[in-house]
């Protein structure tokens, strides 16, 4: 069950969050009417807890959103922005405030509706992420309970329950379902110093649901289980890194080091939002320093004397070796850690031209599977034209940013199989590519961030390749086995990304108040894809192509007549033509090369 006692409450313009500062004996909430106040109550710890945050953090974004409103779509667009940044800078250590914030910002950057819109698809987002993450608890508790044997007694630290998350909790939210089942006898909540989050809050959570709680000091845990008293230790984390050294709650570490001395089991319990692919070692982990005030001082009372100072990291970081298991919604991570990380959480995304009809498909993704059981295929597409390296590529460019951190993208779009062209590993900030060097990267490399590596090493590669089948025998067990923690250097040397093939991709040339584009793809829908972006019509224009002039932007395509050739804002973020449940490539003849002409000035009502 959710906690009693609601400390989210959203109210489509008005954000109340209970007051954990001054519980247990008081609940008060502290209301947020814009981005600034959450941010206010994020680093005054009005509400802590790392699923917690991402969650706030997010409706601090729709709120701001709501206050603002969605007439001006660019002001509205830069301010939720800017409150995107001002919400990432107030607790650094916790990934799943990042998390909440990247998933925000994606909306911002695929929306190409109505400004009055995107409030409400942001809000949506928003709640979203936080049903997901009290299902995800929920989910954990039941899979973690079976860890703890009947009877158990229990160390937990800091509060990982329903006040830091959703509503149900991570290592509270297992210890509750265990308690449900009869394999929980007691439990002891260190007091964690120097804000006595254990003391506090985990304890007035547990006492509320009958779950036997005894509150220790933060050093007297060792004692107890020097003396039998303590059966396992659970603990939930703010952060953890690729080969699972986790950051949790300052004091946790010792934690780890009594428990692996007394053969203690050690569990942390975190969804999958809580992982940073990005970084390695917990070393790597930025650690936040509060003010030395609140070691100094308790309950607004000086406990320490007149000019000593005092230092108050607010978390540590436990080595993933001693972790004896890490509790996700998708399942337990065993040692080696940095193994089972990958190989559950490993996604590998196919984009080809095979279709569907033959077998290329199920081959590659059997080879996958094959080498990596747990690993999640997703199937982004597989009906590219035939050969066509530019449609392969501008499908990677407008999927790519949507997926989780870690994906290995897999393209085959591959005319020059058996050829000259090398095999590629590209690695980005965040994400890693794998495919043949013919172009079909050439959005990527664009960007700048990328580091490249010539695919050569034979024992990442089936034991029979294949001249026409690279797809199977060489990029398809090269994906799996980044997916296990192989890192795209040892695969082979290093390229520089200046000389890897980039296609041709034509640019809007501008010749006083004319913009030259053109068509550069046709989707499945017949409709035509251009190479104009927003910011080339900054003003008011009028478009024209094959004669035919078009007077404004749509909204939508049901805003268009039957029969008449419309523009919008597609979902890539470029300019598109397109006929009302019509395939205009067909009604017009029109394809890949054709002119579209920009009077900028005119008296459209284009933007």
């Amino acid at each position: 069950m959710l906690m009693s006692v609601r400390h989210i409450i959203w109210e489509g313009k008005g954000l109340l969050l209970l007051d954990q500062r001054r519980l247990p004996e008081e609940e008060a909430y502290v209301r947020c009417d814009d981005a600034r106040q959450v941010a206010e109550a994020i680093k005054a710890m009005v509400v802590r807890g790392a699923p917690a945050l991402g969650i706030v953090a997010a409706l601090g974004v729709a709120l701001e959103a709501a206050r603002l409103g969605g007439e001006d779509l660019s002001l509205l667009e830069e301010k939720v922005a800017s409150a995107c940044e001002l919400l990432r800078s107030t607790r650094p250590t916790a990934r799943n405030l990042f998390w909440a914030l990247e998933r925000m910002e994606g909306v911002l950057k695929g929306w190409r509706g109505e400004g009055r819109d995107l409030p409400r698809a942001l809000e949506e987002e928003a709640l979203r992420i936080w049903s997901e993450d009290v299902e995800a608890n929920r989910t954990m508790g039941c899979l973690g309970a079976e860890l703890l044997p009947q009877g158990s007694r229990v160390l937990t630290h800091c509060n990982a329950g329903a006040l830091a998350t959703g509503g149900y909790g991570t290592a509270l939210g297992l210890i509750r379902r265990a308690h449900e089942e009869g394999r929980v006898a007691e439990v002891f909540a260190s007091e964690t110093r120097p804000l006595l989050q254990g003391a506090r809050l985990t304890a007035w959570e547990l006492s509320r649901e009958g779950i036997p709680v005894s509150v220790i000091t933060d050093n007297a845990a060792g004692h107890l289980m020097q003396r039998g008293q303590i059966g396992a230790v659970v603990v939930g984390a703010d952060r953890i890194t690729a080969r699972g050294d986790t950051a949790n709650k300052i004091g946790t570490y010792p934690l780890a080091v009594l428990a692996r001395e007394h053969g203690i089991p050690f569990y942390v319990v975190a969804p999958s939002s809580t992982f940073d692919l990005s970084i390695a070692r917990g070393d790597e982990i930025t650690i936040e320093e509060r003010d030395q005030e609140e070691v100094l001082n308790l309950y607004g009372r000086r406990i320490a004397p007149h000019g000593v100072r005092a230092l108050n990291p607010a978390f540590d970081v436990t080595p993933a070796e001693l972790i004896t298991a890490i509790v996700t919604e998708k399942g337990i991570i065993w040692p080696p850690l940095e193994k089972g990380i990958r190989e559950l959480l490993g996604v590998v995304a196919l984009i080809t031209d095979f279709g569907w009809r033959d077998g290329y498909v199920g081959a590659m993704k059997g080879v996958i599977l094959g080498i990596n059981p747990r690993c999640h295929v997703v199937d982004v597409a597989h009906e590219v034209p035939p050969h066509d390296v530019m449609a392969g590529a501008l499908v990677l460019r407008g999927v790519h940013r949507y997926f989780p951190q870690g994906t290995v993208f897999l393209v085959v779009v591959d005319p020059g199989v058996g050829g000259r062209r090398r095999p590629l590993v590209l690695e980005t900030g965040d994400h890693v590519f794998v495919g043949p060097d013919n172009g079909v990267f050439t959005f990527i490399l664009k960007r700048g961030d990328v580091r490249a590596f010539h695919l050569m090493k034979r024992r990442f590669f089936l034991e029979e390749i294949s001249s026409t089948f690279h797809g199977r025998d060489i990029f398809a067990p090269a994906a799996a086995h980044l997916t296990l923690g192989v890192r795209p250097e040892e695969m082979g040397p290093a390229i520089p990304p200046e000389e890897l093939a980039l296609l041709s991709v034509p640019e809007p040339v501008r010749e006083g108040e004319t913009v030259f584009g053109e068509v550069i793809y046709v989707d499945r829908f017949g409709n035509l894809v251009t190479n104009l972006r927003p910011e080339d019509l900054r003003a008011p224009f009028v478009n024209e192509v094959g004669g035919e002039k078009l007077l404004e932007i749509k909204a939508s395509y049901e805003e268009g007549k039957r029969g008449e050739v419309i523009a919008l804002w597609g979902s890539s973020g470029l300019l598109e033509l397109a006929m009302r449940e019509e395939p205009l490539r067909e009604r017009r003849g029109w394809g890949p090369g054709q002119k579209v002409l920009v009077h900028l000035g005119k008296e459209g009502k284009g933007r």
